[in-house]
Order: structure tokens, then C-alpha cells, then sequence
């Protein structure tokens, strides 16, 4: 599962009022505040105005496969180290590569 906490500072410049929400329960919570990204509730929110204005996009295995996608480049392919920086096993990883059909589209240099 992905939540909003697992997301990269990709999407940003939403400007949404602040929701109320719990406190983070992912692999951010144990990076320090300088490190974390400037505003991922606005993040969430404009991830969240794409799939409202857009009733067919699947927002969670869109985001997914580019968050796997990202790994990967920055990794080099490295399947094991892509993983890592996901917080997910090598064989998760795999499968995931699997169903969304990355391998196909991505050419590592």
C-alpha cells in the first residue's frame, strides 16, 4: 500500500487548504524534518485533484508505477537497491516490474 507519505517531492504547488490528518506511519517519519519534503499534504492533494477530475485514472497503481519506474532509474536497473529505496522486497519489486509491464518500457543508459 501506498500512502502519502511514500511519495516523492514530484508534484508540487498545490494549493489546497490543510486537511487534518494522522501522523505519518511510513519510512518518512525516521528522516529528519530538513529532509522531508517541503509539503506532502499538497502533494496528496493535487494527486487527489487529478484522479477527481478524472474518474477513470487509478491514482494508487499510477503513482506506484512511477515511484518503481523512478527507483529503477535512479538505481541503474539495480532490482536489489530499487527495492530498498521503496521499502518493499526484491520479489515485490519484481512482480510490480511485472504487472505494470516496466520492463518493456524502460531502457536503462
Amino acid at each position: 500500500m501506498i500512502l502519502s507519505d511514500d511519495l516523492p517531492p514530484l508534484i508540487s504547488n498545490a494549493t489546497a487548504p490543510s486537511i487534518e490528518r494522522p501522523p505519518a506511519t511510513s519510512a518518512l517519519t525516521a528522516v529528519s524534518e530538513e529532509e522531508k519534503p517541503a509539503d506532502l499534504a499538497s502533494i496528496t492533494r493535487t494527486l487527489f485533484q487529478w484522479a477527481r477530475e478524472n474518474p477513470k485514472l487509478k491514482i494508487l497503481p499510477a503513482v506506484e508505477r512511477e515511484l518503481i519506474i523512478q527507483a529503477l532509474l535512479d538505481t541503474k536497473g539495480n532490482q536489489v537497491r530499487a527495492a530498498k529505496l521503496l521499502g518493499i522486497t526484491r520479489a515485490t519489486l519484481r512482480k510490480r516490474v511485472e504487472k505494470f509491464q516496466i520492463k518493456q518500457e524502460l531502457a536503462i543508459q
